[in-house]
C-alpha cells in the first residue's frame, strides 16, 4: 500500500461511518450519537491533518496549476473545518443538527471526488524522485511507528 492508497482507503472508512451517522445515528441513543459523532469529527480532523503533512509539504517548484490545485485543496480543508466547528457547537436534538451532518457528508463527499479526480494525479504527476522518497518515508513513519 502506498500513500495514495492509505488516503484513498482512508476516505471512503471517513464517508461510510458518515453515511452512517446520517443513515442512522438520530434514531441512536443520544450518548451513542454524540460519541460517534465526536469519533467522527477526530477522523476527519486527523486525515485532513496527514494529507497536509505528508503529501503537501514536500512538494517544490509549483507550476501554476499546482499552486491552483492546493488552494482547491486548502479551501475544502477549511470548509470542512468550519462545518465540523459548526457542528461542535450545536447540540445533538437540535434539529439544525441533523442538516449541518448532512451538509458535512456532502463536503466530505465532494472532497473525497476532488482529491480522487485531480488533486492526487496532480500530485503523483508532479512529485520528483526524492520528493516521493520522502513521502513514502513519512508514510511507513504513520504507519508502522
Amino acid at each position: 500500500m502506498n500513500i495514495f492508497e492509505y488516503l484513498r482507503d482512508d476516505e471512503a472508512h471517513i464517508e461510510r461511518r458518515l453515511k452512517d451517522i446520517t443513515a442512522h445515528g438520530f434514531s441512536w441513543p443520544q450518548e451513542q450519537l454524540f460519541e460517534e459523532s465526536v469519533r467522527l469529527f477526530t477522523a476527519v480532523t486527523n486525515h485532513l491533518e496527514k494529507k497536509e503533512t505528508i503529501l503537501t509539504r514536500y512538494l517544490s517548484s509549483l507550476d501554476a496549476e499546482m499552486e491552483g490545485t492546493l488552494r482547491d485543496a486548502t479551501k475544502h480543508r477549511y470548509d470542512i473545518e468550519a462545518q465540523i466547528e459548526s457542528l461542535t457547537q450545536m447540540h445533538i436534538d437540535e434539529n439544525d443538527f441533523v442538516e449541518s451532518m448532512e451538509s458535512l457528508l456532502r463536503k466530505v463527499i465532494n472532497h473525497r471526488k476532488f482529491c480522487e479526480d485531480h488533486f492526487y494525479p496532480q500530485i503523483e504527476a508532479h512529485l520528483s524522485k526524492a520528493e516521493r522518497k520522502i513521502i513514502d518515508e513519512k508514510f511507513e513513519d504513520l504507519v508502522f511507528s
